[in-house]
């Protein structure tokens, strides 16, 4: 996944993005605990990937801030 796609998106679009891998990896984590998964690597991506987001969207919120500063 790429920043540069994330970065077009809206905030909300983001959390149902967010929403979906966050349902991606409880699904990983019972496949794990049953031992049907074998794709370990999906964890590593899954994680960063989550991360790429919620980064995302902390720095939308941090840019709004700073812009209704800027005004005032």
């Amino acid at each position: 996944m790429k920043i540069s796609l994330l970065k077009n998106k809206t905030e909300k679009e983001l959390i149902i993005f967010l929403n979906d891998l966050f349902k991606e990896k409880f699904k990983y984590n019972i496949d794990r605990a049953t031992g049907e998964f074998s794709k370990v690597h999906l964890f590593s991506k899954n994680k960063k990937n989550i991360a790429k987001i919620l980064t995302i969207i902390n720095e939308k919120k941090r840019a709004q801030v700073l812009w209704k500063m800027k005004i005032n």
